[in-house]
């Protein structure tokens, strides 16, 4: 998902749509994407749309494909305390893990070094099934949110009362 988010997501998000910003997470149970302060929402709900195609249409390199590796290989690397190295080894035990972190880092970093340019673009199909299965969500902008209500199913409109 990093190459996704640098080469495709982030750049249309911030600079084609205007929004302020872009994030994404894909997790064991679950995968999001959402972008923040946004001058209009239905620009977001089209790139949606094409977001797959997009990702099939990639014409990527392996050094850039790499790029990508050596942050997921950052962040997996990075260091932890002591403590907070066994905080997080006692909650994989006690969520029944088959891995330990260390072990669970590793396979990561493994799996990572595997990535072609070709896997990237094979994603397209996985970045569809998100978007068509997905919840799609907006906070925020309440005169964006008003002007676009016919693309919601559910508009609550202040959470306060």
């Amino acid at each position: 998902m990093s190459i996704l988010y640098g080469s495709v997501m982030y750049p249309a998000f911030r600079y084609k749509i205007g929004a302020y910003g872009f994030q994404n997470a894909v997790g064991h149970t679950c995968a999001y994407l959402f972008s923040y302060r946004e001058p209009d929402i239905r620009p977001t709900y089209e790139y949606f749309q094409s977001a797959a195609e997009e990702v099939r249409n990639l014409k990527l390199t392996q050094d850039e494909v790499n790029d990508s590796i050596m942050n997921i290989y950052s962040s997996l690397a990075y260091p932890d305390a002591p403590l907070s190295a066994a905080q997080t080894e006692i909650a994989y035990r006690l969520q029944g893990r088959r891995m330990s972190y260390a072990e669970e880092a590793l396979a990561k970093m493994r799996d990572a070094k595997k990535v072609t340019p070709e896997d990237v673009t094979a994603s397209a199909d996985n970045v569809q099934k998100m978007i068509d299965g997905g919840v799609w969500a907006t906070a925020g902008n309440s005169a964006a949110i008003k002007k676009n209500a016919g693309l919601y199913d559910l508009v609550i409109e202040d959470l306060m009362k």
